[in-house]
């Protein structure tokens, strides 16, 4: 079923697997601002008291970072296979790789996200409406998710042409062995 869909599935357009895993990281948003704003919370604080930002900036970016590598945690104990010497409380490395991709998309999507609001808000105003800010926030939304989805749609054929080099490589190492002259030197 899955190569039939595959046969007929154009490349350009991202798999049902991309818009999940966009959907996914996308509801990550919701952990990731509460960690953001008590990090930015504390930072003020500290700024206030050490009359200096570098504390609130290392704040806010551990706030970033704290959510990702729960998710790490999470995706190591449904999905992860862990190395035989790795350690039992590291999430395993493909664990750690799909955080680091799931920072790398919200960042990236939220940064386009941000470009694309840019050029819709205009700067003249004072005031928007509830219903101006909800259609901007779904055009927000919408322009996310496609981004996520397109950065999810390239992991999956990078992925794909490392199996299928990975293969090819096998299958020319299989042809060399196979011969029936591979004991004699030429």
């Amino acid at each position: 079923m899955m190569k039939f869909v595959k046969s007929w599935w154009p490349v350009w357009f991202p798999y049902p697997t991309a818009w999940l895993e966009a959907f996914i990281v996308g509801l990550m948003m919701m952990p990731l601002g509460a960690s953001l704003q008590s990090s930015g919370r504390l930072g003020v604080g500290v700024a206030t008291i050490s009359a200096n930002l570098g504390p609130l900036f290392l704040l806010i970016l551990l706030g970033f970072v704290t959510p990702f590598i729960g998710f790490a945690y999470v995706h190591s104990f449904l999905w992860g296979n862990r190395p035989p010497k790795w350690h039992k409380n590291l999430p395993a490395p493909r664990s750690i790789l799909e955080a680091f991709y799931a920072l790398s998309v919200t960042t990236i999507s939220s940064l386009v996200c941000l470009t694309v609001l840019l050029f819709l808000i205009d700067v003249r105003r004072n005031y928007y409406t509830q219903s101006e800010m909800e259609f901007l926030a779904g055009i927000g939304s919408f322009v996310w998710l496609v981004c996520g989805a397109y950065l999810y749609q390239v992991k999956r054929l990078v992925w794909l042409g490392i199996e299928g080099e990975k293969r090819v490589k096998k299958s020319l190492d299989k042809k060399v062995d196979d011969s029936p002259f591979k004991d004699f030197n030429f």
